[in-house]
């Protein structure tokens, strides 16, 4: 049996404690160092994990909140993207019924007196015109529905539309419901009428189907809508010799208004003092008021400073049987012919008598 004497016992015990302290310090020095176990490392990483867990929920919640604020506050610009990726004719069918929405609200029946849009759809307007303009194959759809009933609300508001696009397929198609007497009723043949009035030029064919039709046209109405239709248009000496030798025609006619009319036109395509010759006579003898007022203004609106124009003015202000407000405007246009001082100091004599006989005429 081996014997082990306390002296043994002692050695090996002072041995085991300095072998210790030794693993202790080696032990705190690594710690210190940073060089910790795998153990160590794998708490700390779990902890800056948890750190992140916890904090992001935050982060994700300020980040919702900003681009929901950015979207609220480019509302406007969604319905521009919107809008734009709508196809040109989903386009026209939202403007067409935009406008038709607004005409709802109208409690009043059609008024076929009224020959004009209502101001207050003039932005409704201008976006289908230039919607038509940039897309000219939706014209045909417009045009149709215009025809469909164009004694409407919704047909003097396509008709303006349509004047202002105005081609050679609108006037031909307008011209096709309004000189045809079998086409529709009174209405709207005068509604066809007068979108092609309302078009800035006519086209050549515009002009001779309106010539054409003259002679043939017993509604004295729809005579002077067409009439009205008859705007300016590329024409040749030939064509407008045809222009006066018909108007010259018309204003034979026995209703003053169509008198009145043909005499407008007349003066507008006037090419020479020659051909004011019959506005001449009846601006001094006609007696229907408006047609001769017609007749007086478009001498003192003409081109012509002729002798023969002069002339007519200086008889129309001197005739103290005339209407004070026609004196008026044959002397101003009488005005800017060329004048001796003489002339021109009796003129503003004149003047002064005449402007006190409207006051008195007309309560001013």
């Amino acid at each position: 049996m081996l014997k082990i004497d306390k002296k043994t016992i002692s050695i090996t015990t002072f041995c085991l404690f300095i072998i210790l302290t030794i693993v202790y310090f080696i032990y705190f020095y690594a710690s210190k160092a940073g060089k910790l176990p795998d153990t160590k490392l794998n708490n700390q990483l779990s902890k800056i994990s948890h750190q992140s867990a916890t904090s992001a929920p935050d982060q994700t919640k300020q980040q919702k909140l900003e681009p929901e604020k950015e979207i609220a506050n480019t509302e406007t610009v969604d319905v521009e993207i919107e809008d734009n990726e709508l196809s040109p004719e989903e386009k026209l069918n939202s403007l067409l019924g935009a406008l038709n929405d607004k005409i709802k609200l109208y409690d009043e029946e059609f008024n076929f007196d009224l020959h004009s849009a209502d101001a207050e759809n003039a932005q409704e307007r201008f976006e289908l015109v230039n919607q038509l303009l940039e897309n000219p194959e939706l014209i045909d759809g417009v045009l149709n529905q215009f025809l469909d009933n164009p004694s409407s609300y919704l047909g003097l508001e396509l008709s303006a539309v349509l004047a202002d696009v105005g081609t050679p397929e609108i006037q031909q198609a307008a011209l096709n419901l309004g000189l045809d007497p079998h086409s529709g009723d009174a209405e709207s043949r005068g509604m066809a009428l007068l979108l092609v009035s309302d078009i800035d030029e006519i086209t050549p064919d515009t002009r001779d189907r309106l010539l054409d039709s003259y002679a043939a046209e017993t509604d004295t109405d729809l005579l002077q809508f067409s009439l009205m239709a008859l705007k300016p248009a590329v024409s040749t000496q030939e064509d407008l010799a045809r222009v006066q030798s018909t108007l010259t025609e018309v204003i034979q006619h026995d209703n003053s208004d169509v008198r009145r009319h043909a005499l407008y036109q007349q003066g507008e395509w006037a090419t020479s003092n020659e051909e004011l010759s019959l506005i001449r006579d009846l601006a001094l003898s006609e007696k229907d008021d408006n047609a001769r007022f017609r007749a007086i203004d478009s001498i003192a609106q003409s081109q012509f400073q002729s002798d023969e124009n002069r002339a007519v003015l200086n008889n129309v202000i001197n005739n103290e049987n005339e209407f004070s407000i026609v004196r008026r405007n044959a002397l101003n246009a009488l005005k800017k012919y060329p004048l001796s001082s003489s002339e021109a100091a009796e003129l503003n004599a004149l003047s002064d008598r005449i402007a006190e006989q409207v006051k008195i005429d007309f309560g001013q």
